[in-house]
């Protein structure tokens, strides 16, 4: 069966410090720059609502202040500016976004402290082209060198959310053209090289930060990612231990170099990472739940569910954590407990064809294929042209009895891949149990014009042969296997079956025996019964017709000649093909050995 991968055990995204320098913050800075303003007015009750204004948490206040000093100290948009923000974090966008237009249009489109507030304002809400508009006006208005840095700094972050980065390393180039030690241009300006997948170029940047300050922390883990990138991750666990030799419980570093440790297969090394972070927050999602990855890779599945189910207490909606925990569950072969992980995850999300997939397949290990596939056709209700659902609906069919429905599975996979060798070799399978062995045959052959050492094509095409009574043909099929993998257990079960058939047992029993030793089958084991069985009769028969007439020929004479005998003969210089008998193909040797003395 066809099972759609999770989520890696173990495999996660870095984590950052931050990526960027610069946050989308507002500047407050400027803020109190345009407080200042009201000095010349200032009152104990105006100060009051400054207070308010800068330090509360409640923006409901904070709205209500900012109306009482707009009475006060009428015609300056510092209340206003407040009072859009202070709406924006209410998320009465609307309400934010129209006093912002306002407090533009009052300044006569003029006024680059406006303009920076509404470009943050629709940052926020996802609006980066507008935002760049908004910066773009700043500049064009003009405004100090300190003023543009901020500025272009705050354009390139624009610019990265909208993945526009040789647009970003512009807005980073300006800025070194005015401050040529900008550490957050240097920073940033790797990062988007990063991003653009070129890293090595981006470590350079980096470096030029950390000449200016070795410490600085956003260069140290941004080049510790970029190393990771490059599966350098040696010297990436550098980068994490210089930020922690300064901040020793710096949780992004603790968390990269963990993962960087889980990437080098030290995984006991990643858990005291985690086990440090949880030291730190003993309810880190992250770290409760890379921790069980962790365990998972040691195999001790059963003590990484319980620490996914303690990152599950937190957030029961993770599907990384509950994909993950499926993970284990599936490993301990709890199809019943993997169920309700999938359960829960088609709770979350209906449509996650991952889960549906699986549920069938866990479904399917239950011997429920019928229900298995119910799940299969929900797939295929969203994607019709889903290989692994329609892969997996076949195989259900298949182990159902019903080859007719699997076939139009596999032949639907045809259809969108022509060269698929998954559903050319369920085709012949199912064909087989249909009994279309010269239909096995032309898929076999399809199977083999694609790879020619097709191992399980050989085997069913030399299988269809000696099903077909061809085996001489069967015989040249399943040698090929056996040139390839001597110990292969289908092709000398097959070869002994073809011997049972021919008569030969002593041979039939020395193949069928080999496989078994090999690997124990059930199906093995009833070759070799059935085939003891035909032997004893055959020698019965034999006995019985001797002591009724000495002196009439044998019946098994009678029998079609042999592989054996057949190749006898032709190392003896005779025509293999002429006799039909094994009688004749006796006579034919003893004649072709005496002529030989």
């Amino acid at each position: 069966m066809v099972r759609i991968k999770h989520a890696k055990i173990g495999k996660y995204e870095y984590i950052g410090i931050s990526q960027t320098e610069q946050t989308k913050e507002i500047d407050e800075k400027q803020l109190k720059e345009l407080n200042a303003s009201f000095k010349e007015k200032l009152t104990p009750r105006i100060a009051q609502l400054l207070d308010i204004i800068n330090s509360s948490e409640n923006n409901l206040e904070i709205i209500e202040a900012c109306v009482e000093l707009s009475t006060l100290v009428p015609n300056n948009f510092t209340a206003d500016i407040s009072k859009a923000r202070a709406y924006a974090k209410l998320k009465e966008i609307d309400k934010a976004e129209k006093l912002f237009k306002t407090i533009i249009e009052k300044t006569n489109k003029k006024s680059g402290e406006a303009y920076f507030y509404y470009a943050h304002f629709l940052s926020d809400t996802g609006r980066h082209q507008d935002a760049i508009k908004c910066f773009d006006m700043i500049l064009s208005i003009g405004t100090n060198d300190a003023n543009t840095i901020s500025t272009l700094n705050h354009k390139g972050t624009a610019l990265d959310e909208l993945e526009e980065y040789q647009e970003a390393i512009k807005c980073c180039d300006q800025i070194l053209s005015i401050d040529e030690n900008n550490v957050g241009a240097l920073n940033n300006k790797g990062l988007a090289h990063a991003k653009l997948g070129k890293h090595q170029e981006a470590i350079k940047y980096y470096d030029k930060a950390l000449l200016i300050d070795k410490n600085y922390l956003f260069a140290l883990s941004n080049k510790g990612i970029a190393h990771a990138e490059l599966e350098e991750y040696q010297e990436s666990i550098k980068c994490y231990d210089q930020i922690l030799s300064i901040d020793e419980n710096n949780v992004g570093a603790l968390s990269n170099k963990s993962v960087t440790r889980d990437k080098l297969g030290e995984h006991e090394e990643a858990i005291k990472c985690y086990d440090q972070i949880l030291s730190i927050d003993e309810n880190n999602v992250f770290a409760l739940s890379n921790k069980g990855s962790s365990l998972a890779k040691l195999g001790k599945h059963q003590e990484a569910i319980k620490y996914y189910d303690k990152a599950l207490l937190i957030d029961k909606n993770n599907l990384l954590v509950l994909l993950n925990k499926t993970n284990s569950v599936e490993t301990l072969e709890d199809d019943q407990e993997a169920i309700k992980c999938y359960d829960q995850i088609l709770s979350i999300d209906e449509n996650n064809v991952l889960a549906m997939n699986n549920k069938g397949l866990a479904h399917a290990k239950l011997g429920k294929h019928q229900e298995a596939i119910k799940y299969y056709d929900k797939i295929l209700s969203i994607d019709k042209n889903n290989l692994f659902a329609l892969s997996n609906k076949g195989i259900a069919h298949a182990k159902l009895g019903e080859y007719r429905e699997a076939i139009k599975c596999f032949d639907q996979i045809l259809s969108i891949d022509e060269n698929n060798l998954n559903a050319l070799s369920c085709n012949s399978i199912a064909l087989r149990e249909l009994g279309e062995y010269r239909d096995v045959i032309k898929y076999s052959d399809i199977i083999l014009s694609i790879d020619e050492n097709n191992v399980d094509a050989l085997n069913q095409k030399g299988l269809a042969h000696a099903k077909l009574e061809e085996n001489q043909e069967a015989m040249k099929y399943i040698d090929r296997v056996l040139s390839i993998d001597e110990n292969n257990v289908g092709a000398l079960s097959n070869k002994g079956v073809v011997y049972g058939y021919d008569g030969e047992y002593t041979e039939a029993m020395k193949y069928l025996k080999k496989a078994l030793s090999i690997e124990d089958s059930g199906n093995t084991r009833k070759a070799i019964e059935y085939f003891i069985k035909k032997q004893n009769q055959h020698q019965k028969e034999n006995a019985t017709t001797k002591s009724e007439n000495n002196d009439e020929k044998p019946r098994w004479t009678s029998e079609p000649a042999t592989n054996a005998q057949r190749q006898l003969i032709k190392k003896l210089g005779g025509d293999e093909n002429s006799p039909k008998t094994k009688g004749e193909a006796s006579e034919m040797i003893t004649k072709l050995l005496s002529q030989k003395k």
